[in-house]
């Protein structure tokens, strides 16, 4: 069996990939700030919704 060398340009491809998703989860998490703190806000206050129904 042979070994398979690495390919160059799929370490950049991958690299590229990477950078660009963690740029898209920044920018998303940027734009839905506000949301997420009334959410959190919302939770603290009044607790968990359903959480009497939880089994656990």
């Amino acid at each position: 069996m042979r070994d398979k060398k690495p390919d160059p340009s799929c370490s950049a491809k991958d690299e590229t990939t990477r950078d660009s998703r963690v740029e898209r989860e920044r920018l998303w998490l940027e734009e839905n700030e506000q949301a997420i703190a009334e959410a959190n806000a919302y939770v603290e206050k009044h607790g968990l919704p359903l959480a009497k129904y939880r089994q656990f």
